[in-house]
């Protein structure tokens, strides 16, 4: 009886249980796909070796290929063609950019060899690394182009910026030269991917499962490559019988398609994390409600009485000046350059000694509401305007770039937003921040900056938390310097990005220029009592400031071993070093568990929304006391100041969310983007009050002189890189040339008589 009841067991095992099995998981399919493409890696021939290795590499897995290259390098660095393929992929492979440079100009030096008998390779290559050319190299690809009609000229040239080299890309569709036509078409994709929606539309799903059964190679292939583009975990039962397939090539396309689609996964953010970031909105809105009830008169409004505490006013400045944008990029600059920028953190128990005992005890000595107020006592009028004006303009391109990276580097790709709906997030972001804000004013500023302090400390601590966890304690932290990082420069170097002198000037420099000017220090300093309050106040910003960037700083070495060693969490066509900036949106919304994302978010959107309702108070000072109140009316009871002061938040909030949709504009990394953009009118605005304050023959025409000058050279500097200087010295050599232009244009028109200052 026994024997009869297994007959029907194993029919079922035989025949019918495939039918009911799952698709294998992502665990199981991940280590078969890598298998066969390391197999590919060491068995197969040139060629096919060289996709193999290149799969591997754009996936994230590249142990191994550096160094089976570099044996292929030795075996085979003469042979025309192939050296080509080498040359290629070791340029991917290597950590060294002098070295990826070199390998670069090799490929360069065969394609401008008229002689060469591979410069279609070369070309190809060239397109396929997106190597920049210089004009006298793009003349000669010119050239070359329009004599041999090479397809793979004219994709080089777009890169490059030729946009007519699209137009002859789709003539040569068009060829009667199959072989021409059809690497046409391969590169107008690379220019112009088809997106999904089009694919679609063009039945190209059903075209697909045709070309799959085609006995042809190439069209298998090609299907395997639109799967990795636009396929769905579903389609794994599609692709797993061709890693088996009798192409190579197929099988390498098979399995790269497989690790793309598990980076393609939908991932989203519970029920849970939605209740904590819309409980942490509310919160603030309720603090801004309460505190709106206590606002009676217009010194409670925009200086919170007078009367804050120190240690609050301190953790407000902190908070302020630490905006999502530094959240975001410190970490990505450390991931992608190194640590570098971290040497700045030396030069604050300097900057604490010349801002607490020269700066703010020369902004407290006199009573004011607006610091620009220090410059007409001065100065005279036209300068307290060109400060206003300066500063206006300094924070309102500030403000509205935290709002668009916020929008786009964090809620994007953590809520997964289309990027059409990027718009209305930008505005509620600006509505929820001008509510708070307009309703509560200083006081209610403070103390959701405290709260928010303490949120951004949590979510940088618990990533820390979760990623030794994940390793089971610190080996993530490194022992050396990475190979990917920028070359480690001690001293001055203006052909280098940055240096640790550099960053150590440069910390300086914007420390002392922004608490030396810009209206929300100053109106920290001035919502104490007393100097020593005001004093303490910094001192706690710069101590907390230390203790962030360091958490940053760990952050991003965290997650350079964590994606390292979890490649497939990233996004697809996503890179560690490439994609900095966004590695950390990627692994809240990747690794985080539900609840802990949510929190972490929240933490992600004080850091905007604590610089947003800062810069929002101060800028609304600025126009309220500079400009309304100094040109209008004089006479206004209290309740009317204080409605008007509101009214001129929603505007501010207005403009800056339409300032936010031009920063995408602005090229380079988060921590370049800050620079250009959002400090660029840090040391001119400084100038003034330096100027002001510390230069006893300055005077009015020696004030704008220095200012013109200081703007020419922050605005060379940043974007058309005056004398090959990089963005760290945009604030020095600003503040410095003004400073000298300003003194030497006041000396030659008489300098300053002590008579207009009485009576200014």
């Amino acid at each position: 009886m026994r024997r009869l009841f297994l007959i029907p067991v194993f029919l079922f095992t035989t025949f019918l249980s495939p039918l009911f099995a799952e698709d294998p998981g992502f665990e199981v399919v991940r280590p078969h796909a890598i298998e066969v493409l390391r197999h590919e890696l060491h068995d197969a021939d040139q060629w096919v070796k060289v996709h193999a290795a290149e799969a591997l590499l754009q996936m994230g897995y590249p142990e191994g290929v550096e160094v089976a290259f570099r044996q292929e390098l030795v075996r085979h660095g003469d042979q025309p063609k192939y050296r080509i393929g080498i040359w290629r992929v070791l340029a991917r492979a290597t950590a060294s950019p002098h070295e990826r440079a070199e390998l670069i100009g090799k490929i360069k030096t065969i394609f401008f060899d008229s002689d060469a008998p591979d410069r279609m390779h070369a070309i190809e290559t060239m397109g396929k690394l997106q190597v920049g050319l210089s004009d006298e190299e793009q003349a000669s690809v010119a050239q070359y182009a329009s004599e041999a009609q090479d397809p793979f000229a004219f994709w080089v040239l777009a890169q490059n910026g030729r946009t007519e080299a699209v137009a002859e890309l789709e003539s040569l569709e068009q060829s009667d030269d199959s072989v021409t036509a059809l690497r046409a078409t391969f590169c107008k994709k690379q220019l112009q991917p088809v997106s999904k929606e089009d694919w679609l539309a063009a039945d190209g799903r059903m075209q697909v499962l045709s070309a799959l059964k085609s006995e042809d190679v190439r069209p298998r292939r090609d299907a395997c490559q639109m799967l990795g583009r636009f396929g769905t975990p579903d389609d794994r039962s599609l692709l797993l019988p061709l890693l088996k397939d009798i192409g190579p090539d197929v099988r390498i396309y098979a399995a790269s398609a497989l690790l793309r689609i598990e980076r393609r996964q939908d991932l989203g953010i519970g029920i849970l994390d939605w209740v904590v970031i819309l409980g942490y909105a509310l919160s603030m809105l309720l603090i801004g409600w309460h505190y709106s009830r206590k606002t009676k008169t217009i010194d409670d409004y925009l200086l919170g009485g007078r009367d804050m505490k120190s240690w609050m006013v301190g953790l407000s400045l902190f908070a302020t000046l630490l905006s999502t944008i530094t959240y975001m990029a410190y970490p990505g600059e450390i991931i992608k350059h190194g640590p570098m920028i971290s040497a700045g953190l030396l030069v604050i128990p300097l900057v604490i000694w010349v801002v607490g005992w020269f700066l703010i005890p020369a902004f407290m000595k006199i009573r004011v509401t607006s610091a620009n107020e220090i410059l007409e006592m001065h100065m005279g009028p036209s300068v307290r305007v060109l400060g206003s004006f300066f500063f206006l303009a300094l924070r309102l391109m500030w403000m509205a770039m935290i709002i668009y990276i916020t929008t786009k580097a964090v809620l994007g790709p953590v809520l997964g937003l289309d990027p059409k709906y990027f718009p209305l997030v930008c505005f509620l972001l600006g509505a929820i921040t001008v509510v708070y804000t307009s309703m509560g004013g200083l006081k209610a500023v403070i103390l959701t900056d405290v709260i928010q302090t303490f949120i951004l400390f949590f979510g940088a601590i618990l990533s820390i938390i979760l990623i030794s966890v994940h390793f089971g304690g610190f080996s993530w932290f490194p022992t050396q310097w990475d190979p990917n990082w920028d070359s480690a420069v001690l001293w001055f170097d203006s052909d280098a990005r940055i240096t640790f002198a550099g960053a150590i000037m440069m910390f300086f420099f914007w420390n002392i220029c922004t608490a030396g000017s810009d209206q929300m220090a100053v109106q920290r300093y001035l919502s104490t009592g007393s100097v020593k309050e005001a004093r303490s106040a910094f001192t706690i910003s710069m101590g907390a400031s230390v203790l962030v960037q360091v958490l940053l700083a760990l952050l991003g070495f965290a997650l350079i071993s964590y994606f390292i060693a979890n490649p497939q969490e990233l996004a697809d066509g996503m890179n560690v070093r490439t994609h900095a900036d966004q590695v950390f949106p990627r692994f809240i919304i990747s690794t985080l568990p539900v609840g802990i994302t949510g929190l972490v978010v929240a933490a992600l959107l004080a850091a905007a929304m604590s610089s947003l309702s800062s810069g929002l108070n101060s800028v609304g000072t600025i126009i309220t006391v500079d400009f309304l109140d100094r040109f209008g009316e004089k006479k206004l009871d209290e309740k009317f100041h204080i409605k008007r002061a509101r009214a001129v938040s929603w505007g501010i909030g207005a403009a800056i969310v339409a300032l936010s949709l031009l920063v995408d504009n602005v090229q380079g990394n988060l921590m370049e983007v800050i620079n250009k953009v959002g400090n660029l009118l840090v040391a001119p605005l400084f100038l003034l009050f330096f100027m002001a304050m510390f230069v006893p023959f300055a005077n009015t025409a020696g004030v704008w002189a220095g200012a013109a000058v200081s703007v020419a050279v922050a605005v060379a500097i940043a974007f058309y890189e005056f004398l090959g200087l990089s963005f760290i010295w945009i604030m020095p050599c600003s503040l410095i040339t003004g400073v000298a232009s300003g003194c030497l244009v006041s000396l030659l028109t008489g300098g300053k008589k002590r008579a207009s200052i009485e009576s200014a």
